[in-house]
């Protein structure tokens, strides 16, 4: 029971490693491009290669970023989904974590426990944001997922991990 708690708790040091570095590394990558179709013959193609090095665009955020660039362009909702399931909440469970490990509270664990269950829905507004993208623009959007996707996500296996193993013995799921 001790060597079970005592992973559980260097996991979930470990979990708040990867949880900063998930928040202050790139997490995804968007270029869009423009095809101007070499049309115009030499001119246009002149031209055409000009404003392509315009219109072409690659931006790389990491999640404190995206959502100000999301509240800046009036993306209430999204930005605050986005900053509700990727930063808050998981800070709020991790700190709730080590408050439980202090007082070994059973609601606390269960409070604790359903907050869990929001850990991933970070990566459902992060899909309908690159949705929305799609659809707002006509040029051609690509988003290449950075290393702070890998970092979060993998804070979210260990934290999960680290809960399960500092559940106490009489808590029945």
């Amino acid at each position: 029971m001790f060597m079970k708690k005592t992973i559980g708790l260097i996991l979930l040091l470990i979990s708040l490693v990867f949880l900063v570095m998930g928040l202050v590394s790139p997490f995804m990558t968007f270029t869009i491009e423009v095809d101007m179709g070499g049309k115009g013959g030499f001119f246009g193609n002149l031209i055409s290669g000009a404003i392509e090095d315009q219109v072409n665009k690659k931006r790389t955020y990491n999640i404190p970023q995206a959502m100000k660039m999301l509240f800046k362009n009036h993306q209430y909702f999204v930005g605050l989904l986005v900053g509700l399931f990727a930063v808050y909440i998981p800070i709020l469970k991790t700190l709730l974590c080590f408050l439980y490990l202090y007082e070994k509270n059973e609601q606390l664990y269960n409070f604790m426990s359903t907050l869990g269950r929001f850990a991933m829905a970070d990566v459902f507004c992060v899909g309908v944001f690159i949705a929305f993208l799609y659809s707002r623009f006509n040029q051609s959007i690509k988003a290449d997922i950075e290393i702070g996707y890998y970092w979060f996500a993998t804070y979210v296996l260990l934290n999960i991990i680290s809960v399960i193993l500092l559940k106490p013995s009489e808590v029945k799921r």
